[in-house]
């Protein structure tokens, strides 16, 4: 059963969708951390970390590390909103957009643990509305990816 599953969800995946919609979701999540919330999470962080200013933090993890960890986020809700797409066959934007807010939701949930760890509540609804709108765009790109049947070939 397990074979036919996969099968289901994922018959006939477009890469160039998933590459498309995963690049999207990354310059989106720069665009959202750099411009619009830039300076509010640059001063929760740092507030967080225990320092006046984000440049004194210590950086655990180098850029490297981040932004493959993002990219791959990105690929997993990408194929996440594919195969529930196939699933259900879904065929309008709506639909796909659905599909979306139920993925950002399941990835949002997991957020509880910043709690536990006493985050800034402004990080963590900058992080969930950046859950949002990247499972969103993604939805929309694929959406209009296959409805115009564009592909490009790698």
């Amino acid at each position: 059963m397990g074979a036919h599953l996969c099968e289901k969800l994922f018959a006939g995946v477009d890469y160039s969708q998933i590459a498309i919609s995963v690049v999207a979701q990354y310059f989106l999540i720069f665009f959202w951390y750099a411009a619009i919330f830039g300076s509010l999470f640059r001063y929760y962080l740092a507030a967080d970390k225990g320092v006046k200013r984000f440049e004194k933090m210590i950086m655990r993890w180098g850029m490297g590390l981040c932004t493959v960890s993002s990219l791959v986020a990105a690929a997993i809700k990408s194929f996440a909103i594919y195969a529930l797409v196939n699933a259900t066959n879904s065929t309008t934007l709506c639909q796909y957009q659905t599909i979306a807010g139920i993925i950002a939701f399941i990835v949002i949930s997991m957020q509880h643990h910043n709690y536990w760890e006493q985050r800034p509540l402004a990080l963590i609804i900058i992080a969930a509305g950046a859950e949002i709108a990247t499972a969103l765009l993604s939805a929309t790109v694929q959406y209009y990816l296959k409805v115009n049947d564009i592909k490009i070939a790698f």
